[in-house]
């Protein structure tokens, strides 16, 4: 078609080296100053061809080509700007402050962990594991999938849980309600005693320490 200049498309979320030029325009070719406007590059502003680039690893951005004069843009300066100020400004979550990219990986790391739990799970099952560990393993999935689902609202994003929910762990995993209350109480009670346990340790320290600076 001859067409010099392209825009690139936006969306949330998008890892910072990509949302420097999302919803932009280029021209491929090298650098132009065009009807008033300055076009930067497009294989040097955008990485295309490598793979940490534009279509490359784990990418979700494409391109189409841009008229300028005649074509509208998608996205405007202001907007892109406003969204990308938006994304960049944490929001926290026990105690931890995530951007909206940083969040969307944590997503993809908890996601990963829930489908090994799932399988570990269902071998368990397949190599008629002790019926306790079976059930632990079914409660620490349920309890990531509560993390996840409590992280997600925090951070703003949408579950993505066809990622969890993969064809090689058919069938339920997660235990029943009565079950994974009890082993909820159970983590409560054991918390606490290992916090009980630390304080006395400490309080034993300070005494310890106190006495010997009395000796002395």
């Amino acid at each position: 078609m001859g067409v010099e200049f392209f825009e690139t498309t936006a969306h949330g979320g998008a890892r910072p080296s990509h949302a420097e030029w999302q919803g932009r325009q280029f021209h491929r070719g090298g650098a132009v100053d065009y009807m008033g406007k300055h076009y930067p590059d497009f294989e040097a502003a955008t990485g295309y061809g490598t793979g940490a680039g534009l279509c490359g690893w784990n990418c979700r951005h494409t391109y189409y080509p841009f008229i300028p004069g005649v074509s509208e843009r998608l996205y405007t300066d202001e907007w892109l700007e406003e969204q990308n100020a938006r994304e960049n400004t944490p929001r926290r979550f026990r105690g931890k402050e995530y951007t909206t990219y940083e969040a969307t990986q944590k997503q993809r790391q908890m996601e990963t962990a829930m489908r090994a739990r799932r399988e570990q799970v269902q071998l368990l099952r397949a190599g008629g594991a002790d019926k306790e560990d079976i059930t632990i393993a079914q409660c620490k999935y349920q309890a990531q999938l509560e993390q996840y689902r409590s992280f997600s609202k925090a951070m703003g994003l949408e579950e993505q849980t066809e990622r969890i929910y993969t064809g090689r762990t058919p069938g339920r995993i997660s235990p029943s309600p009565q079950v994974y209350a009890q082993w909820q109480a159970e983590q409560a009670a054991k918390a606490a005693n290992r916090a009980k346990e630390r304080a006395e340790k400490q309080r034993r320290a300070a005494q310890d320490a106190a006495q010997k600076g009395a000796s002395t």
